[in-house]
């Protein structure tokens, strides 16, 4: 049983914010990639990681870390310039969100820390 323990963090080993991803049921190749762009602060690095999920690894990733989409999809809008956005389309079609100003303040509106704060800057 050790052994699978060993595993479920695989990938993620000495990152916080990646092995916390895993215990909240996200595979830990998509969390180790989360982890490492966060650490890093780039903000393509979040977009390719999240684009990379696959449906159920997204769906989890929109409950649990709401404000990590909010950046991508963030930084994807200002990329991409609002047209042909992968990552938004992807929540939209899969998750049933259409992403919003709305949408926003509502996985916002309990976080006291968000007030238009950047994921990386605060």
């Amino acid at each position: 049983m050790e052994q699978l323990e060993d595993l479920k963090y695989f990938g993620c080993e000495g990152d916080p914010v990646a092995m916390e991803l895993v215990d909240l049921g996200l595979a830990s190749t998509r969390a180790s990639r989360i982890g490492e762009a966060i650490a890093e602060q780039d903000l393509n690095k979040l977009l390719t990681a999240i684009g990379n999920c696959d449906i159920g690894n997204l769906k989890l990733l929109v409950k649990i870390r709401p404000r990590l989409i909010i950046q991508a999809v963030g930084y994807e809008l200002a990329t991409w310039g609002g047209n042909n956005c992968p990552i938004m389309e992807s929540i939209k079609h899969h998750c049933g969100i259409d992403f919003s100003l709305e949408w926003v303040r509502e996985v916002t509106k309990d976080d006291p820390n968000y007030l238009g704060s950047t994921l990386f800057g605060g």
